[in-house]
């Protein structure tokens, strides 16, 4: 622990267990019942390696997975509901094939444009802030194959590698060539 926080990463420093406890607490106060045992087995899970943070939650439909996934990573990063800047829930639809709808993709009719996807985005910030823990909610990832459409970014996480995202030059877009997987970012 170093000034109450726990470092994970070389740089990426996250609350106490006590600390993200008592956030959590708050947030779902009145509204949702959440065990403490679940929650300490979702941080754990989720930040036990330096770079790998990836959990995916099972049960029935109805039973609150998405508002343990939000509410964890709301508390975890200390903001409000509404901000997408470190949080992010992007709902995975049936027809995910490949890795576009998560890291974009060259505009088929303007040659020189590169379409960014939330995921994206969020990436980018991560990579960008590497202070601060990041959160990516995968929402219904089941509608899809997520083999087919994590693919890049689970073998980035796996290696602590790069994310080859296009081949267009560097002047025509703001979304770089490649970028190495960030080791403050979490999917769940």
């Amino acid at each position: 622990p170093v000034d109450g926080k726990t470092e994970i990463s070389d740089t990426t420093q996250l609350p106490e267990f006590p600390e993200l406890w008592n956030r959590i607490s708050a947030l779902v106060a009145g509204k949702l019942v959440l065990e403490q045992s679940l929650v300490g087995q979702l941080h754990a899970g989720l930040w036990f390696h330096p770079v790998r943070h990836f959990a995916v939650l099972t049960g029935i439909s109805g039973s609150g997975k998405t508002q343990l996934a939000l509410n964890y990573a709301q508390a975890l990063c200390n903001v409000e509901q509404y901000d997408h800047d470190r949080v992010r829930v992007i709902p995975v639809q049936p027809g995910w094939y490949d890795p576009s709808p998560l890291l974009g993709y060259v505009n088929p009719i303007q040659d020189s444009s590169y379409r960014s996807a939330p995921f994206l985005d969020l990436l980018l910030r991560a990579a960008g802030d590497p202070e601060q823990p990041y959160v990516a909610v995968l929402d219904e990832m089941n509608l899809s194959h997520p083999e087919q459409y994590l693919a890049p970014v689970l073998s980035a996480m796996e290696t602590s590698g790069w994310l080859d995202l296009h081949e267009l030059s560097e002047d025509t877009t703001p979304i770089p060539r490649r970028v190495r997987y960030p080791a403050n970012l979490a999917i769940i």
